[in-house]
């Protein structure tokens, strides 16, 4: 069995920033192991156990050397392995994306985050931190400027639309709560933004919440309300440093008051800014959006008479009247539906579909979405050129 110790502890006296740490120790089986390494291995307490019974012990990873065991090995009861903490390190600066140097002693971090695992020994979990601003590297960086230099610059989509699923599915292959999931969605949505706004993308918006996820558990919705208030007031400053707007799409005027009032601070205090324009949909529905639009033609024809009734006057009345329609539209989860998501605006949007789960997109995964949008001949019904 598994017990974890609490997140974000200190790894060997030293908190590591931009992670925080679970770690897993695994229960195993008394048994002699041996370690190449000579003494040094595992510390097992000496104490007897019965004859075809199995008592569980506790082992502990040292992240400084790997170990190994051999099930026939047979040496003293008690061995150990002495444990030098990490050196001190500055974690103030953010590093490259897609890099991140590890120190000798440090569990080295996979491309995305996953379990790093030693032979029947232990589990270490890492999980994105949502309180840090400090990058998890989630490719090296020649894979990554593999991929930009295959992007035309020059025909980049407009606006890139995105369906963040998987969060609830990535928790449980963790066996974790799906708030976790929900929290560890938050370094996707800071890998897709700053992603877009490092190639000049101008619009991105995000599938956040709809009006069926109030279907879900009260606890749910009420922590992920919760958690959407956190990033509000995290994100700002971030925001405005990269010269980000943020916008709103949905029935927003049915959320709660503290929701709303902190919308309208956000909102407030980025309306300045001239780059990438980023809209989360909040209790968004497609068909909600249509009814709403047609209820507002039908009290504008009250108070100014007949109104005609063409595409271009029924887009005006949508949520996205101030945006262009979608020129890509991801999802993630390898699900091939659209969820009630912009189903006006997307006739003609290039769909892409990953199996990857939210929490788990990177900057490369955008940027594989788009080399396959520009590879694609947009026809809009007409005939191809080719």
């Amino acid at each position: 069995m598994l017990r974890p110790t609490p997140a974000g502890k200190a790894w060997g006296g030293e908190f590591v920033r931009g992670l925080a740490v679970v770690k897993l120790e695994v229960l195993l089986p008394v048994r002699r192991i041996r370690s190449p390494h000579g003494p040094a291995g595992l510390s097992f307490p000496e104490q007897s156990v019965p004859s075809g019974h199995r008592r569980p012990q506790t082992a502990k990873v040292c992240a400084s050397r790997p170990l190994y065991s051999h099930p026939h090995s047979a040496l003293p009861h008690t061995t150990s392995i002495p444990f030098k903490p990490p050196p001190k390190r500055s974690f103030d600066k953010i590093p490259p994306a897609g890099t991140r140097k590890v120190a000798p002693c440090e569990v080295p971090v996979s491309a995305e985050p996953a379990l790093a695992v030693r032979p029947s020994l232990c589990y270490v979990f890492l999980v994105p931190s949502v309180h840090s601003r400090t990058q998890v590297p989630v490719t090296t960086e020649s894979s990554e400027s593999r991929l930009l230099a295959q992007i035309d610059l020059d025909r980049l989509p407009r606006h890139v639309a995105i369906i963040m699923d998987g969060n609830g599915r990535w928790a449980k292959k963790r066996r974790l709560p799906r708030i976790a999931g929900h929290r560890a969605g938050i370094w996707a949505v800071r890998q897709s933004v700053e992603a877009c706004a490092r190639l000049g993308v101008p619009y991105l918006t995000l599938y956040a919440f709809s009006v069926e996820n109030w279907k879900r558990p009260y606890t749910e919705t009420t922590l992920l309300m919760r958690l959407l208030r956190e990033y509000l007031k995290k994100e700002i400053a971030e925001l405005n440093r990269q010269n980000i707007r943020l916008a709103v799409i949905g029935r927003i005027h049915e959320l709660a008051k503290p929701v709303q009032r902190d919308l309208e601070t956000a909102l407030e205090n980025t309306k300045q800014n001239t780059g990438l324009r980023l809209t989360l949909a909040l209790n968004y529905g497609a068909r909600a959006e249509l009814v709403d639009a047609v209820r507002e033609l039908l009290e504008f024809a009250r108070r100014n008479g007949d109104v005609v009734i063409d595409e271009p006057t029924l887009s005006s009345h949508l949520y996205t009247r101030d945006l262009p329609d979608p020129d890509l539209l991801i999802r993630t989860s390898g699900e091939l539906r659209l969820s009630n998501f912009l189903l006006w605006q997307a006739a003609y949007s290039e769909l892409w579909v990953t199996e990857t789960l939210w929490p788990d997109f990177t900057q490369a995964h955008l940027f594989q979405a788009i080399i396959d949008y520009q590879k694609r001949e947009r026809r809009y019904g007409g005939i191809g050129l080719g």
